[in-house]
């Protein structure tokens, strides 16, 4: 008997489907393959990209989170997304042209694979990661960063970037001269590894021009860019060459130096400040003692902050030396037999200004929190809690500190300090707007960043900030013009700006 039904044909047709899905199969293998290799070059520029960032910025990291959206972590997040789609590719078209029993370790090994991409690009980003110059978060102190300023060795073969981006500039000091040098360093204070590096690299070339002229009179070549590192580096170098000179004759030839410019002139003494605990050795109550010297009280205060930054700076190097980082360029190299920086413990979380005379607290002060978050590893913008905790007297003075250091760590970032500030108690946070804005206006003796940082404080806080910047700039502006100028943009303040600063009335 004959069957009605001839198998025959059905398998051809199931041949036919199979052999046509199967030569779709390559075309999609490939682009599965072409995704997933784009993905993983993607993830792995950005990675190296991002790293390389840090390297060049080692306090980047204050500011910035992974879902930030730059350029790098762009990168990144794109080249995982294809990674991911690249492997689901792979999954349909396998699980389309596999047979059902052995899908299951096609799935196992797409996944396999794309487990192994993953990996060899976060082993790349995380060695390039580990050869980038990391500092914590404790990057710039009131009048700059406290990573040092001042020794002039390098050793190529070990440098960090940061060192080699000093040496390039002590090239450009040797050929140039210190005039034209600081005027290049000022064209180019907004670019974001100089920003980031420029108060060191102003201390050490005025400590390097004065090597190379020991005269006094090379002070008046330097300029006011980031925060008069390089009046502060001609003075210590003249300290070093002078270890017996009279500090108030140097307080003098401050003076006589500066002409009518009081920003200068300050300048000139807080550099007199290091230099004086440098020649006793780092010993902190011996350098204040020949502060307290002085003739006038401005004067010696102006000594007392410097002192006690250079006791800070003391205190970082210590504790970067001690991790393993080793000795940076721009260090002050003031030789061995050295005492410790006096810095908080457990014990005296306030010292060394629970120890010092009440003329002096404040400026101690000033400092108090940078030291604080060094010897506890505490993030700068985390510290306002250690000031709710401080003596009445003080609490306005280490929120306006905080303000100040936060403001420094990303120097071009205006608004980053106004994170932390926000936070505060509503009656002291004016105090930290007005610190941050400080900050700016003494890294670039203009109002232009000050100015947008208390434009973005809240409203109860916006007059203490106006106030504390408008009655500073006579010390950087000295023409009451120039003062006017300044206060016109001060908008809703800009009145009480003119008064504040003894400006010029409109006319």
């Amino acid at each position: 008997m004959e069957s009605n039904s001839n198998p025959e044909p059905r398998r051809l047709d199931r041949l036919r489907h199979a052999w046509l899905h199967r030569a779709d199969q390559p075309r999609h293998t490939r682009l599965a393959l072409r995704l997933s290799a784009t993905g993983a070059f993607m993830t792995c520029a950005g990675l190296s990209w991002d790293a390389a960032q840090h390297a060049l910025n080692p306090d980047l990291m204050a500011g910035e989170g992974l879902v930030n959206l730059n350029p790098s972590h762009l990168l990144l997040g794109g080249g995982f997304a294809l990674m991911i789609l690249g492997v689901l590719l792979s999954l349909v078209s396998a699980a389309r042209g596999t047979p059902r029993r052995t899908a299951p370790a096609v799935t196992a090994g797409a996944l396999a694979a794309m487990a192994g991409v993953t990996l060899m690009a976060l082993l790349l980003g995380d060695t390039a990661l580990s050869g980038s110059d990391h500092h914590g978060s404790h990057g710039a102190a009131s009048h700059g960063d406290t990573t040092g300023h001042g020794d002039t060795t390098v050793d190529l073969l070990t440098a960090t970037p940061s060192e080699l981006l000093v040496a390039q500039w002590m090239i450009t000091l040797r050929q140039d001269g210190l005039s034209r040098t600081v005027t290049r360093l000022k064209a180019q204070q907004n670019e974001p590894v100089i920003a980031q590096n420029g108060h060191t690299i102003a201390h050490t070339l005025g400590r390097m021009a004065y090597t190379l002229k020991p005269d006094p009179a090379i002070f008046t070549q330097c300029n006011e860019v980031f925060q008069s590192g390089c009046y502060h580096g001609v003075l210590e170098a003249h300290f070093a060459a002078h270890p017996d000179a009279n500090a108030q004759d140097i307080a003098n030839q401050c003076r006589d130096l500066s002409g009518n410019l009081d920003a200068r002139y300050s300048e000139c003494l807080h550099g007199l400040g290091h230099g004086v605990v440098g020649r006793h050795g780092h010993d902190l109550m011996l350098a204040l003692a020949e502060c307290r010297a002085l003739d006038d009280r401005w004067v010696r205060q102006n000594c007392y902050s410097g002192a006690f930054m250079e006791n800070a700076v003391w205190q970082y190097q210590a504790a970067a030396s001690g991790s393993g980082n080793g000795k940076d360029l721009g260090q002050h190299s003031h030789g061995a037999n050295h005492k410790a920086a006096v810095q908080p413990t457990t014990e005296r979380p306030y010292a060394p200004c629970d120890a010092v005379e009440s003329e002096m607290q404040e400026m101690c002060w000033s400092y108090l929190p940078n030291m604080y978050a060094v010897a506890t590893k505490t993030p700068f913008d985390r510290l306002l809690p250690y000031c709710d905790a401080a003596p009445t007297a003080f609490r306005s003075t280490c929120y306006s500190s905080v303000g100040k250091d936060v403001a420094g760590t990303q120097p071009t970032n205006v608004t980053l300090a106004a994170r932390t500030c926000v936070t505060g108690q509503p009656a002291l946070r004016g105090s930290c707007y007005a610190g941050a804005a400080m900050n700016h206006l003494a890294r670039t003796w203009t109002t232009d960043r000050a100015v947008t940082l208390c434009a973005a404080a809240p409203a109860d806080a916006q007059q203490t900030c106006y106030r504390q910047v408008a009655t500073a700039l006579p010390n950087y502006q000295p023409d009451p013009a120039a003062r006017a100028r300044s206060c016109a943009t001060f908008g809703t303040y800009a009145a009480a700006c003119r008064t504040w600063a003894r400006a010029a009335r409109p006319s």
